[in-house]
C-alpha cells in the first residue's frame, strides 16, 4: 500500500474512486434494467403468441362445431329426402345385352336432346315390353352418368311400391342426389327452408320443385333428370309433374340448364298433359318410326335372343346345335318384342316339352304372339276359373291394383254385403 504524506490527497483519491465506483454501478445498474425490460417484452410477446394461439383455437373450434352442425343438418336432410330406395328400384332392371339399345342412342333426337346447351325436354314412348326401363337404366349408368360439368339424376316409376308411385317422392330423390352430387347447391337458405318446414316441406310438390328450380338457377352446370314410366305415377302426381315442366319449358327462355327425359308408355291422355309443348317436346318411339329403325330395333331383338338362349341352354343342357335351332325358331317370328321374348323363354324354360334331346319336338310350343304366350302362362294355373277372374279385374280396372287391392276385389262374391262377410275370404297379405 501507498502511503500518503497529505491526509487531503487521500480524500480526494478515495471520493474519486467512490464517484468511479458509484459511475460503474449506475451503468451496470442500467445493463440489468435493460436486459430486464427486454426479458419483460419477450415475455410479454410470448403470453400474446400464447393468447392469438389460444383465440385462434377457439375460432378454429367455433369453426369445427359450426361445420359439424351444418354437416347434421345435411345429414338429416338427406335422411328426409330418403323416401325411396332409388338406386335399389332402378338396379331392379336387368342390364342390357352388349349391341342393344344403340339404335337409340344414336338417333337424331337423342343427339340433339344430348347436345343443347339449354334447357330442353325428351319423351321417349314405348308400349310394354320394348325395353324403356332397361333403356332408362343404361341412360343413368353408363351414356349419361354424372361429371364435374354435368349431374344425372333419375326416378324410376312403379306401381307395385306406393313410394315408387309418388311424384312427391320422385322431387325427394332427385333432390337427394343432386346436394349428394354437388353440395355447394345445397345453400344455407335453403337447409334453412328444410329445418323451417320440417316434414310439411318433403310432402309439397311445389315447394319442392321450387328449391330444384333454385338449385338449377346458381351455376349449377347441366342437371339431367331421368324419370322412367311415367305412365305408372298416380294420375294427381303426374298432372303435378306436367304443369311444372309446361312451366319450365313454355315460351319463357331459362339461363340454366336443366334437361328432363321422360319414358311412358304412349298413352293419350299424357299426351294430352304436353299438348302446349307439342312444337317443343321431341318424341322417339322405341317401336320405331321408319323401315330403318324397325329393322335396327329387329337386329337388336335378335342379339337379346341370342344372349338369353345362351342362358337357357346352359340351364337346360342343350347342344350347341339345339340352342342355334331354338334361337332360328325365335328370330324367325315376326313382329318380336323383348316382352314377347322373356314370356316365350319363361314358358320354354318351364315347359316338360322342351329339355335336352326333344327341343325338334318342342320348338312347336313356342308362342308366337304375346297373347299366345299369356295364354300358355295362364294354362299353368292349378286353378283355371281363379286365374280367369283374376284376368278379368286385371282388364277391368281403371288403374293398376297393388296387391291388396288385387286380393280383396278376388275375395268378394255376390252373397257379400259387409267387410266382415268377406275378411275371412282374403288371403294373407304378401
Amino acid at each position: 500500500m501507498f502511503k500518503y504524506d497529505d491526509w487531503g490527497t487521500l480524500l480526494q483519491d478515495i471520493q474519486g474512486s467512490e464517484s468511479q465506483c458509484k459511475r460503474f454501478k449506475d451503468l451496470i445498474d442500467g445493463e440489468k434494467l435493460h436486459k430486464g425490460l427486454e426479458e419483460q417484452k419477450a415475455r410479454m410477446r410470448e403470453l400474446q403468441q400464447i393468447a392469438n394461439n389460444i383465440l385462434d383455437m377457439l375460432k378454429e373450434d367455433r369453426e369445427e362445431q359450426k361445420e359439424l352442425a351444418q354437416k347434421a343438418k345435411k345429414l338429416e336432410l338427406f335422411k328426409k329426402l330418403y323416401t325411396s330406395p332409388y338406386s335399389d328400384r332402378k338396379d331392379r332392371n336387368p342390364e342390357r345385352v352388349e349391341g342393344t339399345c344403340e339404335w337409340f342412342i344414336s338417333h337424331q333426337r337423342f343427339h340433339n336432346w344430348q347436345e343443347s346447351k339449354t334447357s330442353s325436354l325428351l319423351w321417349v314412348s314405348a308400349d310394354c315390353g320394348c325395353g324403356k326401363s332397361v333403356l332408362a337404366k343404361y341412360l343413368v349408368d353408363t351414356v349419361l352418368p354424372s361429371t364435374a360439368s354435368r349431374t344425372t339424376c333419375y326416378f324410376f316409376f312403379k306401381d307395385d311400391f306406393e313410394d315408387q308411385r309418388s311424384a312427391v317422392s320422385a322431387l325427394c330423390c332427385i333432390l337427394r342426389q343432386l346436394f349428394i352430387q354437388n353440395n355447394a347447391l345445397l345453400s344455407d337458405k335453403i337447409l334453412e327452408t328444410f329445418e323451417t318446414d320440417g316434414e310439411k316441406l318433403t310432402g309439397s310438390f311445389r315447394t319442392l320443385w321450387d328449391i330444384l328450380i333454385s338449385a338449377a338457377d346458381h351455376d349449377a352446370g347441366e342437371i339431367i333428370c331421368i324419370l322412367d314410366a311415367l305412365d305408372e305415377c298416380k294420375d294427381e302426381g303426374r298432372a303435378q309433374i306436367a304443369e311444372a315442366l309446361r312451366e319450365l319449358y313454355g315460351t319463357r327462355t331459362r339461363k340454366f340448364v336443366l334437361k328432363f327425359l321422360l319414358t311412358s308408355r304412349p298413352y293419350v291422355h299424357i299426351q294430352r298433359d304436353f299438348q302446349s309443348l307439342e312444337n317443343r317436346l321431341p318424341t322417339i318411339h322405341l317401336s320405331g318410326e321408319s323401315e330403318l329403325e324397325l329393322e335396327k330395333i329387329s337386329r337388336e331383338i335378335n342379339l337379346f335372343i341370342k344372349s338369353r338362349v345362351k342362358d337357357i341352354g346352359a340351364n337346360l343342357q342343350l347342344l350347341p346345335d339345339e340352342q342355334k335351332l331354338l334361337q332360328d325358331e325365335l328370330t324367325r317370328v315376326p313382329n318380336r318384342t323383348y316382352l314377347w321374348v322373356y314370356l316365350t323363354l319363361d314358358v320354354i324354360r318351364k315347359s316338360v316339352n322342351i329339355s335336352r334331346g326333344s327341343i325338334r319336338r318342342g320348338i312347336n310350343e313356342i308362342p308366337k304372339t304375346v297373347e299366345e304366350a299369356y295364354d300358355k302362362i295362364l294354362c299353368r294355373s292349378h286353378d283355371s276359373k281363379k286365374a280367369m277372374r283374376l284376368l278379368h279385374i286385371v282388364v277391368a280396372a281403371a288403374r293398376p291394383l297393388s296387391l291388396n287391392e288385387m286380393a280383396l276385389a278376388l275375395a268378394i262374391k255376390e252373397n257379400h254385403r259387409t267387410y266382415d262377410d268377406l275378411e275371412l275370404e282374403l288371403e294373407l297379405e304378401v
